[in-house]
């Protein structure tokens, strides 16, 4: 099987998000000897892999140099099926006709939550600065309503010229229909993103309260630190630290809001690889306003981290089961989530219990596994067959047909 992976920018795994996904995904199909290619519209990085490709002319995205190269590298490598990764930016569907007139079947991903993306919780400082929850629900409808007019014709052309749209969750699915409307909603399936992270559990653990992610608003890492001041001067908690990995555009606002509440016990480590920084932690802290999955949650789970996390986004409770492998939070109850937390640091034989869960509940998301639904789906597609995913027996990875 030849698949090319379309995306906007390079599938740098150290990034994060679509990035890291599709990395991990076209290296587990290669290492199947399926001829994999990743074909990115620019350039934004330095960043080579012999599966990575870039289109020439990054300045003018849908250029006949473009759509020829495109159709040339197809053509010649005898692609069979091809997985666009762009439906986050919309915009870029222009090229779906092109390939769907040579025959070849299209799947479509959307990797986050579109009432997320396209709602209130996206724009943290009119979510903050409104009280009401009627408001903001009706502050809510309205951004749905005028991303509709936005996107809503760029996501139908994605969905007619897609053999199939892949959302992450099947709690997705209605949500999505809202902005493409209800033609073709056959053709909206779900699979969820695979473990990107290769945990290797070692050593003790330590009283560390971890956040692993980019330091953006809609991240909650305010949120976080406002849970941690009621926390950090307790001296039965003295022994904890709370550790921040990641950098972004408000890291520098992040670090004076901690110094303006005067917290103890924490540290900013900037960006870093985070396995050692799971495989020292008890517990994992999410805060974020929305999520389209939360890579994060399963892979601190992989290493037997106890997820702590705002129940913000629909997938969260597909992750997290709550109170046996981790904990949900009302969002944003900044005080519910410090009495959690509080409560989770002092139990340190319910730490060890729910632990082994984690562990246990990540593996669903396993590379094998998630990796042999999109093989299936493939496979299913090029041979214009019937198939369901909810049947697949998922044993030893195989060899291609």
């Amino acid at each position: 099987m030849n698949i090319l992976f379309l995306n906007i920018g390079p599938a740098n795994p150290l990034i994060g998000g679509v990035q890291c996904v599709t990395h991990k995904l076209a290296d587990y199909f290669s290492s199947l000897d399926h001829l994999t290619y990743i074909l990115s519209i620019c350039q934004t990085s330095d960043y080579t892999d012999n599966m990575q490709y870039y289109m020439p002319n990054p300045k003018s995205v849908f250029c006949d140099e473009n759509k020829k190269f495109l159709m040339n590298f197809i053509n010649d490598r005898h692609i069979d099926i091809v997985m666009n990764q762009t439906c986050l930016e919309p915009q870029f569907c222009d090229f779906l006709p092109s390939i769907k007139k040579t025959g070849i079947p299209i799947v479509s991903v959307f990797h986050n939550s579109p009432y997320g993306m396209y709602g209130i919780n996206a724009f943290p400082k009119i979510y903050d600065a409104v009280n009401s929850k009627i408001t903001r629900a009706l502050i809510n409808q309205s951004f749905h309503f005028l991303f509709k007019l936005k996107y809503g014709r760029y996501l139908r052309q994605i969905l007619q010229y897609s053999d199939k749209m892949v959302m992450l969750s099947d709690k997705f699915i209605n949500e999505i229909m809202y902005f493409t409307g209800n033609k073709n909603a056959e053709k909206i399936i779900a699979i969820p993103n695979p473990l990107t992270s290769s945990s290797k559990l070692k050593g003790e653990k330590e009283n560390i309260v971890l956040f692993v992610g980019r330091l953006s608003r809609e991240k909650g890492v305010d949120k976080l630190l406002e849970a941690w001041s009621g926390i950090c001067h307790d001296e039965k908690y003295k022994d904890w630290k709370l550790v921040i990995v990641g950098d972004g555009d408000i890291k520098g606002q992040l670090e004076q809001y901690a110094i303006d509440m005067k917290l103890v016990n924490y540290s900013f480590e900037g960006f870093q690889k985070p396995d050692e920084y799971y495989s020292k932690a008890k517990i994992f802290c999410m805060a974020s306003r929305f999520e389209g999955f939360g890579l994060v949650l399963v892979e601190a789970m992989s290493y037997g981290v106890v997820p702590l996390a705002f129940n913000s986004f629909p997938n969260c409770s597909d992750i997290i089961d709550g109170n046996e492998n981790g904990i949900l939070v009302t969002p944003f109850v900044v005080s519910e989530y410090r009495t959690k937390l509080a409560a989770l640091m002092n139990d340190n034989d319910r730490l060890k219990t729910m632990s082994a869960s984690a562990v246990n509940k990540s593996r669903i998301f396993s590379i094998e596994k998630i990796g042999a639904k999109w093989l299936y789906l493939f496979s299913m597609l090029i041979n214009n067959s019937k198939y369901n995913l909810s049947l697949i027996h998922i044993s030893e990875p195989t060899r291609p047909y």
